[in-house]
């Protein structure tokens, strides 16, 4: 074993001294040229896996980036180890501008836990260590990663015109990449003249390439990345990605500045585990995104952890969880450069509080929440499998002078890749405002349906990588909440939809014959008389086997529930009126059995009054008076799943106002117990089909999506 070691002591020194010494000639070399502002102590900025991630791929590498260029004799075998517990991993050692990455000898086993240990031996450019050891840990599973990553994104964009010549390039792509293949081989840049000279530098997701000297001025250029490029499972790209893009006259001399932050200015009863976010007027160079540049500190001194950069935003996540009731500082600086290597116009500096730590949550399910910041007004989510490869993803589609279509496919090791964003159509007066995962072209797989409000319902057809293939659309007024069920039991997948104030449904039926450019019928409109329908869902709430639909009106008039249940022979029956009370304003409408008893019932949500309503599913096929289940705070958003784990249904809600979300759990005897509370610092009002339940990061439990103007993309992970 001792000689093994040693081997290995000698090949890595080996690596690290050709990968480190930057090099490659030809038009461009790969590496980080010295930062002379770099002078305090390295530390650890972001790890692959990440600390405490379960269900790590075996045939993945360890990967380390520092806050500072390391030298290329500053990490070795020493100072960077891997352990089960019981042994050193046996592997090489090579590192590569601000990264150093551990390979092991043979892929790690499975359903281990490894501990992984950097020493403060280790040295920058500078000569500093780091001022303490750092050590982390992580699960493996059972199954290899084979997805390849792909470009999630470019700046300059593709096609883009008016780049500014003195701009740099920046790749984001779907994972980590190995920075060992993005080099001038596989990331290339090129005009009329032909291949540009540069300097590559690649840290976690992003690739940034900085030209020796500026671009021409009325120029076009064509970026290529190749399948060279290899994720850290050494799978290559999806496909050579090509984007082109020309250059205006004029070079970018405007500095960048902060949009946004979370939490924000002032915040209280912040999340302890809460990631702080960073949103700039523009892109940044991730690299210049570090401990130095991106502050967070209270009075005991600095808080460590781990930064990252994507595009415009900046994010710095806790090490560990903060403390209560305490008041923290952060700052980001002038460090901080756009692409075109303008610093930030000046420090800017916001502080924030965090909640007692009785106040984070009373449930026991989740883990305290995790927020992507979306940029935009977030509305609509789902989760379904959009891309074939057996994994939940989530989708999302926003509003807010944006009106995307936001995919974000879950990676092989349980995250989520950065969003594809696709165009919806929508405007201000139709934004998109729903959204539904379905087969509804008959091929076998699943396409992602957006209803824009009051104009029309997009098809969208994915490829594996969650780009557009195709999409359809159909123009309809009731097109604000959408639902995607078998409405003529014919075995296929139909489209229904409702629009505002219109009163009225429309179905879609599939084809008969699959046709994938057009796969709906015109739409087939059914009459509930009712001005103020708001939201509906679809289940079997009669016992008949066939799938009915639900709307409900939340303005306030009776009645509030109208169930238009399906004939045997296909159509629909005349609408069955149901009420939670006069003048009572329902919020939210799910159907699902919730007392255990087989049968799907309906649930409602009512604003003010703070209830959930719960119509039970009798014998005859209608549905009982309402039962009101008390709720901490103003009910919205509802939707109907077992996060329990006990095979009963449960019933969770966004409290409107409220920056909590409720679980109202089964009994056993079939009634639903008192509401539990997971707590987040920003209250929201809430879109009514903007909460998803399924398993996200593939650990077999079902986690809480949800979207939150303030927060984003919000996520609660099942403990």
């Amino acid at each position: 074993m001792q000689r093994l070691l040693g081997l290995i002591f000698i090949t890595a020194l080996f690596l690290i001294t050709a990968a480190c010494s930057g090099g490659g000639g030809g038009a461009s070399s790969t590496s980080t040229s010295a930062n002379p502002a770099a002078v305090e102590k390295p530390t650890v900025s972001s790890t692959v896996p990440a600390q405490n991630q379960a269900n790590v791929a075996p045939n993945t590498v360890v990967s380390v980036v520092f806050s500072n260029p390391m030298q290329q004799d500053g990490v070795d075998y020493d100072g960077f180890t891997v352990s089960d517990g019981t042994s050193i991993v046996p592997g090489t050692v090579s590192c590569l501008g601000n990264s150093a990455i551990f390979r092991p000898v043979t892929p790690f086993a499975k359903n281990t836990t490894y501990t992984v240990k950097v020493t403060k031996n280790v040295k920058d450019i500078n000569g500093n260590g780091m001022a303490e050891d750092q050590t982390w840990s992580f699960t493996t599973g059972t199954v290899a990663d084979i997805t390849p990553p792909h470009v999630t994104a470019s700046n300059p964009y593709w096609n883009s015109v008016g780049v500014s010549a003195n701009s740099s390039v920046l790749i984001t792509f779907s994972e980590p990449v190995d920075p060992a293949t993005v080099n001038a081989t596989t990331l290339t840049v090129t005009g009329p003249s032909g291949p540009v000279a540069g300097t590559i530098t690649t840290t976690g997701i992003n690739a940034t390439f900085l030209p020796n000297l500026k671009f021409d001025y009325l120029t076009p250029y064509t970026i290529t990345v190749t399948q060279g490029v290899k994720d850290f499972a050494g799978n290559p790209l999806n496909a050579t990605t090509v984007i082109k893009f020309s250059t205006s006259d004029v070079p970018d001399i405007i500095p960048p500045q902060v949009s946004s932050v979370t939490p924000v200015s002032g915040a209280v009863g912040v999340s302890a585990s809460t990631p702080l976010t960073v949103t700039f007027s523009e892109a940044v160079i991730p690299t210049t995104v570090s401990f130095s540049t991106f502050v967070v500190s209270e009075l005991g001194g600095k808080v460590t952890g781990s930064v990252s950069a994507v595009d415009k935003v900046a994010t710095f996540t806790p090490s560990a969880a903060l403390k209560p009731s305490t008041v923290y500082t952060a700052i980001v600086k002038t460090g901080i450069k756009d692409l075109s290597g303008n610093p930030l116009s000046g420090n800017y500096t916001w502080s924030f509080t965090t909640a007692a730590s009785s106040q984070i949550t009373d449930s026991n399910l989740f883990a305290d929440y995790v927020a992507i910041p979306t940029g935009t007004r977030p509305e609509a989510v789902a989760i379904g499998d959009v891309n074939g490869d057996g994994r939940a993803d989530v989708v999302m589609v926003t509003s807010d002078n944006d009106y995307k279509l936001c995919i974000y496919l879950q990676n092989a090791d349980g995250t989520l890749a950065a969003p594809v964003k696709i165009d919806t159509g929508g405007d201000f007066t139709h934004p998109p405002s729903s959204v539904a995962i379905g087969d509804v072209n008959g091929d076998g797989k699943v396409e992602v349906v957006v209803g824009n409000s009051g104009s029309k319902i997009v098809v969208f057809r994915l490829d594996a990588a969650g780009g557009l293939v195709a999409k359809t659309e159909y123009a309809s007024a009731e097109s604000d909440k959408i639902k995607i069920a078998d409405l003529n039991n014919d075995g296929r997948m139909d489209v229904v939809g409702i629009g505002v104030g219109t009163g009225k449904a429309n179905v879609w039926y599939q084809k008969a014959a699959t046709d994938l450019a057009d796969p709906l019928n015109a739409p087939v409109s059914i009459d509930v008389p009712h001005a103020g329908i708001d939201d509906l869902d679809v289940g079997d709430v009669n016992g008949d086997g066939l799938t009915d639909i639900v709307v409900m009106s939340g303005q306030g008039f009776g009645p509030n529930i109208q169930v238009v249940t399906q004939k045997t022979g296909g159509g629909f029956n005349a609408p069955v009126s149901y009420s939670v009370g006069s003048g009572v304003l329902t919020a939210g409408v799910a159907v699902g059995d919730v007392n255990g008893d087989g049968k799907q019932d309906v649930v409602v949500t009512t604003a003010f009054t703070s209830n959930v309503g719960v119509f039970l599913q009798n014998g005859s096929g209608t549905l009982d008076p309402v039962v009101n289940y008390s709720a901490k705070t103003n009910t919205e958003t509802v939707e109907i799943a077992d996060v329990s784990g006990d095979g009963r249904k449960d019933v969770i809600v966004l409290n409107g106002g409220g920056a909590s979300l409720g679980i109202f759990q089964q009994a056993v005897d079939g009634t639903l117990k008192a509401e539990e509370l997971c707590r987040f610092p920003d209250a929201s009002h809430y879109n009514r089909h903007g909460l998803a339940i399924g398993d996200i990061n593939s650990d077999g439990k079902p986690d809480i999506v949800f979207t939150n103007t303030n927060l984003g993309l919000v996520i609660l992970y099942h403990k």
